[in-house]
């Protein structure tokens, strides 16, 4: 016999359910009918997962009517008032009568046994609770009977009235049950009003004009200057509702929607936008930006739209993205719309694929000739997007952030800026990462940003200086913690324009000196002094340099050499200098005041440390203990005691890879190596918070500025980053005959394009590559494209029934090993048979493509002492002719296999 339990059993039902498929059906067709079903599913699953609880049962999962056993009838309660109030909510943004949504809630509590089926319960209390539910007020009232009112905890009880008279239908089915009565039964019951927010009752019960004016003030900054005399009456009365309120700053009246009913307001205006959506009739996403609101939603309110908008659209049988992008192509043929340039649509649906993470990449895309208003476009992939003719008032886009060459922190710390290859200066606020400042005058590369030591009573004031390929030097004072959004307010102080390129700038350490160091030599200028120039060092080809006090510098050369320089006249018979290497260029330099140590790096791989102040002052070799093709940066951490290292390291495969190693003097070894940087890096910076001394900054030619905390012993990459999206273009070929053209860059990617179809659409973009493609070139018949990327990679393409194809990769062999560095240069050979190579490894390899599905390399040329940077063959092909960085160009007489060199 089957052992009886008691449960509190909510019977749920959904007013107008059968008028309400009906009209579905007629107007959407039958398919539209379960996604009623769905919806009302969702307003049952949505407030089991807000109550909490996970013991319950639901049972009769029929159209509208649901069935639910709860094991405690609190929770019952709780439940039908969150039913309650997510209805009201998805009713108040609409006034449709088929697409309100209000349901009928009873309750009782009593025995129950299994039914005979062995999966559902049974016992009468479940016709008591049908027989309540047809009793209450939709979409208001929840009906108990006397059982379940004494179940409720004190509390809820309060929310009940007494006990009074309600009674039952004549007939009814219930869980497969039919039930006849002769009479209709009386119930003695509890009924609950369940109490709503009173703002959302005053919203629903406004008036179009009015409830525009609430939209308006919630998604966009509204002004009383801007607001006609006939709309401020209505706002008066909004105020005295407590829907708004007046808010007074900068001598100006701004309203905005109260604290409480904004939380209303989000899930409102989320209603409005489905509704739109699923309807294709826009309102309020043309008349207003939605984007205040999404970036107001969490991740998990993000999703949860992002599934409701699916479970919308599903009907149609596209995909989410597609049924959005159709929307905005509908947009675009609407020609005859006169108002479309005062609309935010495409905008907001541009912002509902981003923001939703539904679709990022356009492209190529069209969205030319339309509004597009208040787009953000900052995390969007906008490749050739044809923009022709459209409004972009307030759109965001990415700034284009290059290849970081220089990172300077101020003297708390509480700032830090970067200069890039793009001739952009950013200042960052380091908690936020908020951008605080940006400036680019004269778009030529910044190679050094520096802070002055803030040894000024004020504060507030920054100065800043920076210089640049160009041979401009600027200097700025910035004003910080102004307000409480952390912009800075630039002042430009001084100003200098050299004939050639500055590669460093540096503070002197009590602040009152600016000195600037490039190919030239170093300009000293006395800040104190009305920034007069007061003498010239005369040392040349500065590639970096740092103050050791505030009278000597010390800097290292293009030419391998390290010099201390000092400035005062009287002290310069103390002027030193010693040769490093005398073909490599010394990459950077850094001192710590503290410990008095200076410590060099450059290209040939070493790092030097020198103790100006020592008796001897001996420059020393430091025994890395591993091998590193070169050193590209330096700092020093607070205490001196660890020094970070960009450099290219040396791995056991014989890659070049970009890395930070931490080197610790007190035990004389690594003690970390960082990786996350797949391009070159060109700066590090260490906090200088003496609450923070655990952070370090780094930045480099992957156009990203990363983030590192010590984590106990070990330092770990944060999830924080800058990342930018300008893409150099390394190289373009054109096809002999002249119908197509290449370019490879910094994308990874190759594209194709008919060059007489004049269009920035391209015929194939070729995506197989996984690092920048430096070099791409077509053979002589121009069926066979070859490539070569960063990561030593060399592919070639073949031309099959109009499309590009990866035919295969060059790979080396047991005598020619293949490239082990960056492939700079590709170039065929004039019989298209061979293929000539090279690269950063210093190498030439011929390769053999007279079977081009088997290639195979057949001579190498290492004549070079540095990487080569261009090939070229000779119109009869006889000779082939490179160029290095190390000054020299070469010619192979192919036919001799002779080599010449020039200087």
């Amino acid at each position: 016999m089957n052992k009886s339990v008691k449960k509190t059993v909510v019977e749920i039902d959904l007013f107008e359910y059968s008028d309400m498929v009906k009209n579905l059906q007629q107007d959407w067709g039958l398919n539209y009918v379960p996604t009623l079903n769905e919806e009302i599913q969702s307003f049952i699953d949505d407030s089991l997962t807000e109550i909490g609880t996970t013991e319950y049962k639901i049972y009769d999962k029929k159209g509208d009517n649901r069935v639910i056993f709860f094991d405690d009838a609190n929770d019952a309660y709780k439940f039908a008032e969150a039913v309650h109030r997510k209805t009201k909510l998805h009713n108040v943004g609409t006034n449709k009568k088929f697409t309100k949504r209000l349901f009928r809630i009873g309750a009782a509590t009593g025995e129950f046994v299994m039914n005979y089926d062995g999966e559902s319960l049974t016992g009468y209390s479940i016709i008591t609770a049908y027989r309540l539910e047809a009793n209450a007020e939709p979409g208001k009232c929840f009906i108990v009977d006397v059982e379940t009112y004494k179940s409720f905890s004190s509390e809820i009880k309060e929310k009940f009235g007494n006990a009074e008279i309600v009674f039952g239908k004549k007939r009814t089915t219930v869980c497969g049950e039919n039930v006849c009565d002769k009479e209709r039964e009386e119930f003695q019951a509890h009924i609950c009003k369940i109490i709503y927010d009173d703002l959302l009752e005053c919203f629903e019960k406004l008036n179009d004009q009015a409830k525009h004016i609430v939209y308006q003030i919630g998604l966009e900054a509204t002004h009383k200057q801007d607001i006609s005399k006939d709309d401020l009456i209505i706002i008066g009365s909004l105020v005295q509702e407590e829907l708004i309120f007046a808010q007074e700053y900068s001598y100006q009246t701004a309203f905005v929607l109260t604290e409480k009913f904004f939380n209303y307001f989000s899930e409102i205006i989320i209603n409005v936008i489905l509704e739109e959506i699923k309807e294709k009739r826009l309102n309020i996403l043309k008349n207003y930006s939605i984007l205040k609101i999404l970036e107001h939603l969490n991740l998990d309110d993000l999703d949860s739209l992002k599934k409701r908008l699916q479970t919308l659209i599903q009907r149609d049988g596209l995909t989410l993205a597609d049924y959005l992008i159709n929307i905005i192509k509908n947009l675009q043929k609407d020609e005859n719309d006169e108002q479309l340039s005062e609309k935010y649509a495409v905008g907001n649906i541009l912002n509902l694929l981003i923001k939703l993470n539904i679709k990022k990449n356009f492209s190529y895309f069209d969205l030319s000739n339309i509004a597009i208003w208040n787009a953000d476009l900052t995390e969007a992939i906008l490749t050739g997007v044809d923009f022709r003719d459209s409004d972009l008032k307030n759109s965001k886009f990415s700034q284009p952030l290059g290849c970081i060459h220089s990172i300077a922190f101020n003297a708390d710390g509480s700032y830090f800026a970067t200069g890039d290859a793009h001739g952009s200066i950013r200042v960052h606020n380091t908690k936020t990462l908020e951008l605080c400042f940006f400036h680019n005058e004269r778009k030529s590369q910044i190679w050094s940003v520096a802070f002055r030591k803030d040894n000024q009573p004020n504060k507030e004031k920054e100065m800043l200086a920076w210089g640049a390929e160009d041979g401009s030097v600027r200097v700025y004072e910035i004003t910080t913690n102004t307000s409480s959004d952390n912009k800075t307010e630039p002042n430009l102080i001084y100003e200098i324009n050299e004939t050639k390129r500055i590669l460093s700038v540096a503070f002197s350490p009590d602040g009152n000196t600016l000195a600037i160091g490039g190919d030239e030599n170093i300009k000293v200028i006395k800040i104190n002094h009305s920034y007069a120039h007061t003498s010239t060092l005369n040392v040349s080809k500065i590639s970096c340099m740092t103050f050791i006090s505030n009278d000597c510098i010390a800097s290292g050369s293009q030419d391998g050499h390290i010099r201390l320089s000092h400035i005062e006249q009287r002290n310069r018979n103390k002027d030193a200098s010693w040769i490093v290497h005398p073909q490599a260029v010394l990459r950077c330099i850094a001192y710590h005041s503290t410990q008095k140590i200076l410590a060099i790096g450059g290209e040939n791989g070493k790092l030097h440390l020198l103790h100006p102040y020592a008796n001897d002052r001996e420059i020393k070799e430091l025994d890395l203990k591993t091998e590193i093709s070169q050193v590209r940066t330096l700092a020093f951490n607070q205490d001196g005691n660890i020094l970070a290292v960009g450099c290219i390291d040396n791995n056991l495969n014989g890659e070049s890879e970009h890395k930070i190693k931490l080197w610790s003097f007190s035990k004389n070894n690594w003690i970390d190596t960082l990786e996350g940087h797949e391009h070159s890096i060109r700066s590090l910076a260490f906090c200088p918070q003496s609450h923070n001394p655990k952070l370090l900054v780094s930045g480099g030619d992957g156009r990203t500025v990363l983030f590192w905390y010590q984590e106990d012993t070990r330092w770990e990459l944060s999830n924080r980053k800058l990342e930018g999206y300008a893409n150099r273009i390394w190289s373009v070929a054109l096809s002999r005959d002249g119908k197509t053209f290449a370019c490879g860059g910094e994308d990874h990617k190759i594209h194709l394009w008919n060059y007489h179809e004049r269009t920035h659409i391209p015929l194939q973009t070729l995506d197989q590559h996984k690092n920048w493609v430096w070099s791409v070139a077509f053979s002589p018949n121009a069926d066979i494209l070859a490539s070569g990327c960063e990561d030593n990679k060399i592919y070639l393409w073949g031309l099959k029934e109009g499309k590009w194809q990866l035919i295969r990769e060059l790979l080396g062999n047991s005598e020619i090993n293949g490239h082990y560095k960056r492939v700079r240069c590709v170039v065929f050979h004039p019989t298209a048979e061979m293929l000539a190579t090279a690269g950063n490894d210093n190498r030439v390899i011929l390769w053999d493509l007279s079977d081009v599905k088997e290639p195979k390399p057949s001579k190498e040329f290492s004549e070079h002492h540095d990487r080569v940077l261009s090939l070229a063959f000779s119109p009869n092909g006889r000779y082939l002719a490179s160029s290095s960085r190390d000054t020299t160009i070469c010619l192979v007489d192919l036919k001799k296999r002779q080599y010449d060199s020039t200087g």
